[in-house]
């Protein structure tokens, strides 16, 4: 949490990005705060929401399924054309 206080631990899993946004926009620089703070605000919200996260496990779920479903074909259409070779 960005008060500081964690559930378990002293200290929130994001506080430290939170703490650096909160200095990079209290440094004050006027037009540029956001080209210069666009990375720590990036930062800040990759913690709280992990889309990043949770989009670089998609595809890695979506490439095993993908895998596997392959996998299970090439087996299927060889057991199939093994069995129709034994009937002929």
């Amino acid at each position: 949490m960005s008060s500081g206080f964690g559930v378990i631990t002293p200290q929130g899993r994001c506080h430290q990005y939170y703490v650096a946004f909160q200095d990079c926009i209290a440094a004050g620089h006027g037009v540029n705060s956001r080209k210069v703070c666009g990375p720590t605000v990036e930062d800040y919200f990759e913690c709280l929401h992990s889309k990043k996260q949770n989009k670089w496990y998609g595809k890695i779920r979506k490439t095993v399924i993908q895998k596997h479903l392959e996998k299970e074909y090439k087996e299927e259409s060889k057991s199939s054309t093994q069995e129709s070779s034994t009937q002929a």
